[in-house]
């Protein structure tokens, strides 16, 4: 090859290495974070990627996992967490009214009387809570909190709001995790201020749909139903003429479900080395003693905004 042609070749692979080297991808409208929206595909093949990602799980792991059926039932939950987040990433960009202003002037008779705006007011935004409750079971409660954390409207407005004893949030972790990271944000399990049940928030930060200078209008609260998910590892029945058990715990394990109709209300399960495995994004198979029995525990994470339900199996050690 001539001097000439050597330089050209030369040149023209040193100009592509440059070009690679400094690619970088175009920004997300929203960033992400590690958690947000991960493993949310339907299916046993996206459990598998997960699962399959941890450093602490095998192959025999992931045949425990389909011995036990719980691939199917990690994906039905991961599917259900991932309409609940699409809720509230469409009401972030702008799909839903709840960023639309004016806002109804919220008086102190009304926080006194109604507890938020009075149920016949910003029917816009109050029928499209209804409307995203009657398509999500998932959903239990979906609400707006004003900037200073007062409730501007709740859905359903009874009991959720009418009959709540608290009308100001901004004492909230959620709120304030809402806040501070511009994106949704998952509370642990809470007692509903209206009606005391158990349940949790995510809780999105609401802008203007302006491109330039957007302003908050507040903090849109789902809150989540709890039974449904209860309901979804009841109707994993059939696991139990295995003798096997199984719990869906928040990220400080305090019980979400519970597929044992025999059980102490107060047990505890944030001791377990399996719990605690999950937490830090492992899935994968342990033997612990469990009321003084050998007991097996498969564990694996479901990602939630920020933060993660933990799912335990568990059966009698047979070794």
């Amino acid at each position: 090859m001539s001097y000439p042609s050597l330089m050209v070749c030369t040149l023209g692979l040193i100009g592509i290495s440059t070009l690679i080297l400094n690619f970088q991808p175009a920004s997300p409208a929203f960033p992400m974070e590690k958690g947000f929206l991960m493993n949310v595909s339907i299916g046993n093949d996206s459990f598998r990627d997960n699962v399959n990602n941890s450093q602490h799980f095998s192959n025999s792991n992931v045949q425990s996992f389909d011995e036990q059926e719980l691939s199917s039932i990690i994906s039905k939950m991961q599917s259900e967490i991932s309409s609940i987040i699409e809720v509230a990433e469409l009401s972030m960009n702008g799909t839903y009214s709840f960023g639309n202003l004016p806002l109804i002037n919220l008086t102190t008779e009304m926080i006194d009387q109604f507890k938020g705006i009075p149920q016949d007011q910003d029917l816009n935004k109050r029928n499209e809570a209804k409307k995203l409750l009657s398509e999500n079971p998932a959903l239990l409660y979906v609400g707006l909190l004003l900037p200073n954390g007062d409730r501007y409207f709740g859905e359903p407005f009874d009991p959720y709001q009418i009959n709540g004893s608290v009308s100001n949030f901004a004492y909230r972790d959620h709120f304030n995790g809402a806040l501070e990271s511009s994106r949704p944000y998952l509370s642990n399990t809470l007692a509903a201020v209206s009606t005391g049940e158990p349940f949790s928030i995510l809780a999105t930060p609401i802008y203007t749909h302006q491109i330039e200078n957007r302003t908050l209008v507040g903090i849109q609260v789902l809150g989540i139903n709890f039974k449904h998910f209860d309901q979804l590892i009841d109707s994993s029945r059939s696991l139990s003429k295995n003798d096997t058990r199984l719990l869906l715990l928040d990220n400080n394990g305090t019980k979400i479900g519970d597929s044992s109709l025999d059980f102490t209300p107060l047990e505890s399960f944030n001791n377990l080395q399996s719990f605690n495995n999950a937490r830090n994004g492992e899935s994968g198979e342990l033997h612990e003693e469990i009321s003084g029995k050998s007991t097996r525990i498969l564990y694996s994470p479901l990602n939630f905004a920020q933060s993660q339900w933990i799912l335990l199996s568990f059966s009698p050690s047979t070794s």
